[in-house]
């Protein structure tokens, strides 16, 4: 910090002048001749009058010339005296004055200094410039005299006519006001000019006096402001987002965004008609609350409200729109800024991601209830074949036949509730789609009314898919059973394949999609269409349009499981009276192959009285599963949970050649009775069976030499068959 001079400070001593010392001498000498003259003739004659002796007189006239001296000597220094008295109140006070100029100097060059001016006054006649050290500082000129020619060297070219014409306007008498620009020594700078000229008599111009001032700093401001600014509108123009500026009352926009237009389809180059606009397109259901909450909002608070705005055309869009106060340093609000956000595609998703929920909530219902169905199935489908020997006459049979097919239907339901909730993972490999249209195509041909119109179609090089050939075939099977039930009086459905790949933008149109290569399996048909609310629900389970008992309601909603599970995703497009269209999108595989071949049916091979522990907490199951293989000549031992199994296992453990275990039972559980076993019997044959699926079962039963896991139902003649090969000699 800089430390101004005390006007305090003692200055140097000045002596008089010497013009006004002679005066003094002169007047202090004849004052003396003459009072000294005047003594002389006045005393002389006295002292002659009185005195006669001359003895007398010359000694009464050595007394007078010594009074004489001593009174002039007394005058003499009592003038002195008081001069001398005069001389130094008009020192100190030359000296008082002096110190205040300097420090009113010295402040003015700080000052100036601080602020970056510097004063000047100009001599027209001489053309030279009588600059303050600041001024000369700022422009690096030497102190003192500048002449113009150097002041028109530093000015910037582009700038130098108009300062030479403001000049020129000034020395004729005009204020001179202008900013410029200034090379200092590679350095380029601005400065501000203000002036005015002074006049004498008669009015023409003797001298111009102003000031310069180093502006660099507040241009250099106010280019970052204008920079900023631009970035701001940049940034603004460009967004999805609509920003707007009002009042604080929310009564007058000062700013709109171009996204405006983009958004809700209408002009925004008119500030009061957008306004107006705005408050017409917001839709009628919510007009009213978002109006209301605009109008009689406190100016202070945030205002957040979602809602739907209509386009010109009809078309619906979401829009969440923000606004919040702009407060000055006082907390006195001054402006409103907003942010209006198209959120249509966000809503979309939220109904996606509300459905899954939706789905995924009753597929876990249908996850238990396929559990214990399977469970009560199992013992119906095993049964029928334990009693056909028994049972020879064709009613019996025909009894039988019931009952099996009961079962079969009962399971197909299951494993499509199970398709739906988790998703079965059959045996996967390469499938050639056209294979499965041309089958639907026969199948549909020969059972289907002739009213429909089957036409099939297939493009050139159809990539083939990763998936369960089974599987695909039901999707397609529903899916054209729904057709052909959405056409009672005929019509035409149509079957097509084709090749499609998708990018990350035709990707983001669909929650569950992810850009590469899909086949497309279109099912069309000209039925009866869809409302746009059956359309919303079409594919949750138990969901039908159909009368009771020709419906179950779970033909869509498998189709979205299987689907799902081969890693694809479905869109259907209906209208009421103009027909449904399905697409199923499905991954494609790497190269082409042909699907593999279906194995053939064993013969059920009969055992040779190895023993076979079975363990399940399903009573009926375990008493069925141990008829069968009594019946086919194996000795059996049952325990219904793992606790009496493992006691089974460790008194008859030599005995012991195959353990069959249920893996969900409570208290102990297959999983846990096998990691029981297993030590003690490495080699030990173990086949694990469940009503329902878990991701990761197979690895974990494989960690434990377990690679056979049955389903539940299944069929005597796949334990028999499994029975035999894993017990066969080797």
């Amino acid at each position: 910090m800089t430390t101004l001079p005390s006007p305090e400070k003692n200055l140097p001593e000045r002596t008089l002048p010497v013009v006004r010392a002679s005066h003094v001498a002169l007047r202090t000498a004849l004052a003396y001749a003459f009072l000294a003259g005047l003594w002389i003739l006045v005393s002389d004659h006295v002292v002659a009058m009185l005195f006669s002796d001359p003895a007398l007189l010359v000694w009464v006239a050595t007394l007078k010339g010594f009074a004489f001296v001593a009174c002039t000597a007394l005058l003499l220094y009592g003038a002195l005296r008081a001069q001398l008295h005069r001389w130094e109140a008009e020192v100190r006070a030359r000296q008082a004055t002096e110190r205040a100029l300097r420090f009113s100097e010295r402040m003015l060059a700080h000052a100036q200094q601080l602020v970056q001016v510097g004063g000047w006054i100009m001599d027209p006649v001489a053309g030279e410039i009588h600059a303050s050290p600041q001024a000369a500082r700022m422009l690096e000129f030497p102190s003192g005299v500048v002449t113009m020619e150097m002041v028109w060297r530093v000015i910037h070219p582009e700038d130098l006519p108009m300062v030479q014409a403001k000049w020129a306007a000034a020395l004729e008498g005009a204020e001179l006001e202008l900013e410029h620009r200034a090379v200092v020594n590679g350095t380029l700078r601005w400065m501000y000019v203000k002036a005015e000229p002074e006049r004498d008599s008669s009015g023409r111009v003797i001298r111009v006096v102003g000031v310069t001032q180093d502006i660099t700093a507040r241009k250099e401001a106010e280019e970052q402001l204008r920079a900023s600014e631009e970035r701001l509108r940049l940034v603004v123009e460009t967004i999805h987002e609509v920003f707007w500026i009002s009042d604080e009352r929310r009564a007058h926009l000062h700013y709109l965004s171009p996204r405006f237009t983009g958004i809700w389809g209408r002009p925004g180059g008119d500030l009061e008609a957008a306004a107006r606009l705005w408050r017409e397109s917001i839709h009628p259901d919510d007009k009213e609350r978002v109006l209301a909450r605009f109008a009689d909002g406190d100016s202070g608070s945030n205002f957040d409200e979602t809602y739907r705005i209509l386009r010109p055309g009809g078309e619906i869009r979401w829009v969440r729109d923000q606004a919040f106060p702009v407060r000055d340093p006082d907390g006195v609000v001054r402006r409103i800024v907003g942010v209006a956000e198209d959120i249509t595609e966000r809503k979309h998703l939220e109904q996606q991601f509300l459905r899954a929920q939706r789905l995924e909530a009753i597929g876990t219902l249908a996850s238990g209830i396929a559990h214990d169905m399977n469970n009560i199935l199992a013992p119906m489908a095993m049964v029928p074949r334990l009693l056909r020997p028994l049972l020879a006459r064709p009613n019996e049979q025909a009894l039988l036949d019931v009952v099996e097919q009961g079962a079969q239907r009962g399971a197909g339901i299951v494993r499509q509730l199970l398709t739906f909730s988790r998703g079965l993972e059959g045996q996967r490999g390469p499938v050639q789609v056209t294979h499965l249209l041309k089958e639907m195509t026969g199948i549909m041909r020969e059972t289907f009314p002739r009213e429909i119109e089957i036409l099939q179609t297939t493009g050139a090089g159809l990539w083939p898919v990763v998936g369960d050939a089974t599987q695909l075939h039901q999707v397609l099977m529903n899916l054209c059973v729904n057709a052909r039930d959405a056409m009672p009086q005929g019509g035409r459905l149509r079957l097509t394949a084709e090749n499609i790949e998708l990018d990350a933008e035709s990707a983001r149109i669909h929650s569950a999609a992810k850009p590469g290569r899909y086949v497309i399996l279109t099912v069309a048909d000209t039925g009866i269409g869809m409302t746009p609310e059956v359309l919303e629900r079409v594919f949750d389970p138990f969901f039908t349009t159909k009368e009771v008992g020709k419906g179950t309601g779970l033909g869509l909603s498998t189709v979205l499981g299987i689907v799902k599970s081969h890693g694809g995703f479905v869109t259907v497009d209906s209208h009421p009276g103009h027909g449904s269209l399905f697409r199923v999108f499905l991954p494609a595989a790497g190269e082409s192959e042909s699907p593999a071949a279906e194995k053939a049916g064993q013969v059920s091979p009969r055992g040779r009285q190895e023993t076979i522990l079975i363990v399940d907490d399903e009573n009926a199951l375990r008493k069925s599963l141990e008829l069968v293989l009594r019946a086919f000549n194996y000795d059996v031992l049952s325990a219904a949970d793992g606790k009496e199994a493992l006691r089974l296992f460790e008194e008859n453990e030599q005995r012991i050649r195959l353990v069959f275990t249920d893996l969900m039972m409570p208290g102990m559980s297959g999983f846990a009775l096998i990691r029981a076993i297993r030590p003690r019997a490495p080699h030990l044959p173990i086949v694990a069976t469940s009503g329902l699926e878990r991701e990761g079962y197979t690895d974990e039963l494989a960690n434990f030499g377990v690679g056979e896991v049955l389903r539940k139902p299944f069929r005597p003649e796949e334990i028999l068959e499994l029975l035999h090969r894993l017990l066969a000699p080797k």
